[in-house]
């Protein structure tokens, strides 16, 4: 399906702390920072077991172990935004309009408008729960598919990402 010009989308819905959360996990499955880290978690897990199994270090081991659970889920970021949207609540108050187009994706809120062309993004990821707009290293747009009326009008926007973006890659995972 071809999406004409006059076949714009428009959606509006509100942001909340877990569609920012999701959007990371779907985004961060995609790079190859996520590997390096469950790495990390491997190695500290190891490390943990031969501090205990040497009989020494013991204190510290608990302290490595833990850390291996943060390394594999990425732990830090929910808290970090968690924070950040407690310091500037505003950040997810108030509505979004969204609007794809032949041009490329109009956000606007009661504080500012934005349209960012399809040039600008790289990549187009596509969850179970979301659309992830890639345009730069850890920058990405968000879109829920619950802000869609219906499955017609998600299927317009694939269709419109595949055609100006390219691939939308199905990213599935814990998002």
């Amino acid at each position: 399906m071809v999406i004409m010009p006059e076949q714009n989308v428009t959606v509006r819905c509100q942001f909340t702390l877990l569609d920012l959360i999701q959007a990371r996990q779907v985004y961060r499955a995609t790079t190859l920072e996520a590997k390096i880290d469950k790495l990390y978690a491997v190695f500290f897990f190891v490390m943990a077991c031969l501090m205990v199994i040497s009989n020494t270090y013991r204190w510290w081991a608990i302290l490595v172990f833990l850390m291996a659970p943060f390394a594999w889920f990425d732990l830090l970021y929910p808290l970090r935004l968690w924070i950040t949207v407690r310091q500037n609540p505003m950040l997810l108050t108030g509505e979004y309009e969204l609007t794809f187009d032949d041009q490329g994706c109009y956000a606007k809120t009661n504080e500012y408008e934005a349209r960012r062309s399809w040039s600008a993004y790289t990549t187009a990821l596509e969850s179970d729960k979301m659309f992830v707009l890639v345009y730069g290293k850890n920058r990405f747009a968000t879109v829920p598919k619950r802000a869609f009326s219906n499955t017609e009008e998600i299927s317009q926007v694939r269709e419109l990402l595949k055609s100006k973006i390219g691939q939308v890659k199905n990213v599935q995972g814990r998002a």
